[in-house]
């Protein structure tokens, strides 16, 4: 199987729901770091305070898919 390797940009339509991002981020990273399959689990802020920068990488698609079931 494949490794699964994702980036991307999170991407907040306003500071409300960046204040929401901010308030789960933590947690949301903590858990996925602690799943099976989990190599690489990554989001930090960029210059822009509605945006982050995400980085992931699972070991499989399973993994990942599992990830995003959670």
């Amino acid at each position: 199987m494949r490794e699964v390797r994702l980036t991307g940009l999170l991407v907040c339509r306003d500071q409300n729901e960046a204040d929401l991002v901010a308030q789960h981020l933590l947690t949301h990273v903590a858990l996925t770091r602690l799943e099976p399959g989990c190599l690489i689990f990554a989001v930090n802020p960029t210059s822009d305070p509605l945006v982050w920068h995400v980085e992931e990488r699972f070991t499989d698609e399973t993994a990942f898919g599992n990830h995003q079931q959670r």
